[in-house]
């Protein structure tokens, strides 16, 4: 059964901080940084919340899906940094939107969460549960300090970087039998 990405949308914390930035809070410098990985600066969140970045950023993908809140019936939230414990952050992203039809839960699987979360909304649309899905990629890891380690190698931040992703998947007929391959789209 072919699945197509429909919409994809991202949204990034207010907060730009640069490798300079980091040197108050490790032993590193911007040279040492940007040498190593080409990075100069990252966003952290401040005062935005894991559900609520992730929420606009599913704002976006169903916008560009020319879908409404109330047609998702599948939140997947991939997320090892959550506001709560309980409600999920991915129930958390449907109240806010507004899909009270969606069934919401979240995927904890650290980097390779969003594969995982995409892989069980594939599945889900598959087997004719669901006809569509919110798949979510949120990481607030700003809210964790990782002293003396190298993490601004390993992460693009001594503070690693807050992002949110988020793609609209959707069952549609196609031309012929073969399937259409998911192309993942970075945003």
């Amino acid at each position: 059964m072919p699945i197509r990405i429909m919409g994809t949308g991202s949204f990034l914390p207010e907060k730009n901080a640069s490798n300079t930035d980091l040197e108050k809070y490790v032993d590193t410098s911007d040279e040492w940084i940007s040498s190593r990985t080409g990075i100069k600066n990252r966003r952290i969140a401040v005062h935005e919340t894991t559900a609520g970045m992730a929420a606009e950023a599913a704002k976006k993908a169903l916008e560009m899906a020319g879908k409404e809140a109330i047609d998702v019936e599948l939140i997947v939230l991939a997320t090892v940094t959550p506001d709560y414990y309980t409600p999920s952050a991915a129930c958390q992203v449907q109240a806010e939107l507004g899909a009270d039809n969606a069934i919401a839960f979240d995927v904890n699987a650290a980097c390779s969460g969003f594969v995982f979360a995409l892989n069980v909304a594939k599945m889900y649309i598959e087997t004719g549960f669901v006809k569509n899905a919110l798949v979510i990629g949120a990481e607030t890891l700003s809210k964790f300090r990782f002293p003396h380690c190298q993490c601004y190698v390993l992460r693009p931040a001594g503070f690693p970087i807050d992002l949110f992703t988020s793609f609209f998947l959707s069952r549609f007929s196609c031309p012929s039998d073969r399937d259409l391959d998911l192309i993942i789209l970075d945003t």
